[in-house]
């Protein structure tokens, strides 16, 4: 009995269809099928986990614009009409930068990130089961 590997799959000739010349081609084309699913369907675990990390690291890269956007809502409710007049995003980032600090511009990441982890896990544990 002799035998051929095609994708990791070992056929065997002479048993009916599944021969190179009847059905080598449909083979093929189911193992590479079943190598696509494969490498599409990641675990529940690594799937809440990819999530999350992905919503913890854009909450983190994006915290300094968070951070000024309080900032300006704040001073807005608090500060006369002048003192807006010259608010700039520049104006803002260097006064945090002089008066706090760089670090400043994460203040309360740790915060963010613990709600963010849990909702981005979720998010998109369920967008890749539903898009199934």
């Amino acid at each position: 009995m002799q035998a051929d590997t095609r994708v990791g799959v070992v056929v065997e000739r002479g048993k009916r269809g599944i021969n190179s010349s009847q059905g080598g081609v449909a083979v093929v084309a189911v193992c590479m099928k079943l190598a696509q699913q494969q490498r599409s369907d990641i675990g529940t675990i690594s799937q809440l986990l990819a999530g999350g990390v992905a919503g913890a690291l854009s909450k983190t890269c994006t915290a300094p614009l968070a951070r000024l956007t309080i900032l300006f809502q704040v001073q807005g409710m608090h500060s006369n009409a002048a003192s807006l007049r010259n608010a700039s995003i520049w104006n803002e980032a260097s006064r945090i930068v002089n008066e706090e600090g760089f670090r400043a511009f994460w203040k309360g990441n740790l915060v963010t990130i613990a709600h963010r982890l849990p909702y981005s896990s979720v998010n998109f544990y369920a967008y890749e089961h539903y898009k199934k």
